[in-house]
């Protein structure tokens, strides 16, 4: 098991393989696993929580609509895409 920790971030350990090439391969394949472990982790902690919502221009207006149609008249100004308008 330490060997395969160590081999994480490129150390290699106490193990000694027979055939030289079996370890070679052993210390790049846990090397290379190592390293994409760290690029998946540093992506997904530096990654926004969630998208960035947007609204198009023809979903504003049909949200719009749809507010004036059936809910309070003040609440249209709550969706506004401009910062001036909004309460």
């Amino acid at each position: 098991m330490w060997e395969v920790i160590t081999g994480l971030v490129g150390v290699s350990g106490p193990v000694q393989w027979t055939p030289e090439a079996r370890g070679d391969l052993f210390n790049i394949l846990t090397s290379a696993l190592g390293i994409f472990t760290l690029i998946v982790t540093a992506y997904l902690f530096l990654r926004p929580a969630e998208p960035r919502a947007r609204l198009g221009r023809a979903d504003a207006d049909r949200v719009r609509e749809l507010l004036a149609k059936h809910g309070d008249p003040g609440l249209p100004r709550l969706f506004s895409p401009c910062e001036t308008t909004r309460a």
